[in-house]
């Protein structure tokens, strides 16, 4: 298929995927403040035709965001997490009626925020910072469109991972979109933050740096403490 042939509206359709699972079963939602998928190549972008739908069910990628997904979902359950999680992962992640659902704020596959290649230009008919922009709108944006969402799948839990150095410029825009920029909320450390009366948490990066065993068991700790586990 040609680059050419991938235009606007199909940029359009990419902006409003949903994500990966099934968000109306979903009792935990995560939404990574950061990039999306890891699509590189823009004709693989273009043959990946499974992701202009609403959501998808099934295929699950080998990540660090599904992995550590998969550790928190398995101790939330009161499972031996350490060892369960890769069997959740391979065989119940993001099936039919599954627990969890995966989004992220800013949807097009890039390994960086910094990088923007000249097919996307192509593509989107945008520069980067316009793009950005156009994500984060007011009006139309993607975390409107997220926001929306929401209150129509009724998670019981939101987990939003991603913050960081590099994500601290959209950090207000995030917080606005949603009503949780002048809310009240409980600090915890290793950079947690608990927003009680949105049943919603803000962790770090899901990294090996930022979410090691020890970090998911703070969280863990945390979850079950403030009364916030869907399994309980």
């Amino acid at each position: 298929m040609l680059i050419e042939s991938f235009n606007k509206e199909l940029f359009e359709k990419e902006l409003r995927f949903l994500g990966d699972g099934d968000p109306r079963s979903a009792v935990i939602w995560f939404i990574g403040i950061d990039e999306g998928y890891g699509f590189l190549e823009p004709n693989d972008l273009i043959d990946s035709k499974e992701n202009f739908v609403i959501y998808k069910r099934g295929e699950v990628a080998n990540t660090h965001d599904t992995a550590i997904m998969s550790k928190i979902i398995t101790g939330l359950k009161g499972l031996d997490w350490k060892v369960k999680w890769k069997n959740y992962r391979n065989k119940e992640l993001f099936t039919t009626n599954s627990e969890a659902f995966l989004t992220y704020m800013f949807p097009i596959g890039k390994d960086t925020q910094d990088q923007w290649p000249d097919e996307y230009i192509n593509i989107a008919g945008m520069s980067a910072p316009d793009y950005y922009s156009y994500v984060l709108s007011k009006n139309g944006g993607r975390l409107e469109f997220l926001k929306k969402q929401i209150p129509y799948c009724k998670p019981h839990l939101v987990i939003f991972f991603g913050k960081s150095e590099k994500t601290l410029r959209y950090w207000k825009s995030f917080l606005r979109a949603f009503n949780l920029e002048n809310e009240i909320y409980i600090g915890f450390k290793e950079n947690y933050r608990v927003y009680i009366n949105f049943r919603v948490i803000v962790t770090p990066q899901f990294s090996n740096r930022s979410m090691t065993n020890y970090h998911i068991d703070i969280l863990l700790n945390i979850i079950n403490k403030q009364k916030l586990n869907p399994f309980k």
